[in-house]
Parts: C-alpha cells; structure tokens; sequence
C-alpha cells in the first residue's frame, strides 16, 4: 500500500492536476527539500496578491519538474488546503492569488526546480514557506527568493 505521500508524488511526477491533495485533506508539508522558513508576513485584505519567484537573471522554473505552490488557510489549530498552483502555472514566475479576507490567517508553501534556461543545464530545488496575516495596511506582494540557493 502506497503511504499518501508517495501517492501525492506520484500524482506530481505525472502532472496529473487532479487535486489529491483536497481529497486526502492534505495539510502543510513537513520535511520539504531545501526548506527556507520565511519571516511572518502581513498581507492587504481584499485585494489580489501577487506571489512573485525572484530569480537570477537567464534562470527559470523547470518545465519538466514538480514545482508546486499550495495555499492553506488556518482554521482554528490546524489548516485547511485552499488552492494548489502547479508547474504550468509558476512558468511565468508570478502568481496572481485570491483576495484573503481581514482578519484571516493562512500558510503558503511551495517547491520550486529551477535552473539556467540553457540546454543540459544543472538544476537547484528550494522550498519555501511563510504564514501570513491579513491585516490594512499590509503589503499586496509577496517574494520568494530563489536567488540565494547554492541547492
């Protein structure tokens, strides 16, 4: 029998866009690769988010590899899974997320394969993670930098 893990994997190997993750109840991931702990951010209510990938220049996300991004909203103690991004979606580096509302509280992770965009080019994986709060006044972009990651 297949641990929900492996299973969770095998579903972003085949970049099947099922949303397994919501059927299992998937809660934020423990023991990401390369994990990156980002400092709590305060985010604006009821307006788009931008969720932007800095990388260096001449480097993009690998369009053959598993990068994902999923957002959580807490819900008393624990979690609930709210929307998954996917490889096709953060090609372009940047995401548009949906407006949260004041007062809330939510946790964004995500894994990312990157590379230099030229043939045979050796890639680097990071993961990312940061909770946020939503709150006026806060910010309407979040960054996460890929730039640093010797991985």
């Amino acid at each position: 029998m297949r641990s929900k893990y492996a299973l969770v994997l095998l579903l972003a190997f085949t970049g099947s866009r099922a949303s397994f993750a919501q059927t299992i109840g998937l809660k934020p991931g423990k023991g990401l690769p390369h994990y990156q702990k980002i400092p709590d951010l305060k985010v604006a209510p009821n307006q788009t988010i931008l969720l932007k990938l800095k990388l260096k220049p001449g480097w993009g996300i690998n369009r053959e590899a598993p990068s994902w991004v999923s957002v959580y909203e807490q819900k008393g103690s624990g979690f609930s899974l709210v929307q998954e991004y996917y490889r096709a979606d953060l090609i372009k580096k940047e995401i548009k997320l949906s407006e949260f509302a004041p007062g809330s509280h939510y946790r964004i992770q995500g894994t990312f394969y990157y590379c230099p965009e030229a043939k045979a080019a050796l890639c680097r994986i990071q993961s990312e993670d940061v909770d946020l709060s939503v709150q006026a006044g806060g910010q309407n972009e979040i960054d996460f930098d890929l730039t640093t990651s010797e991985r």
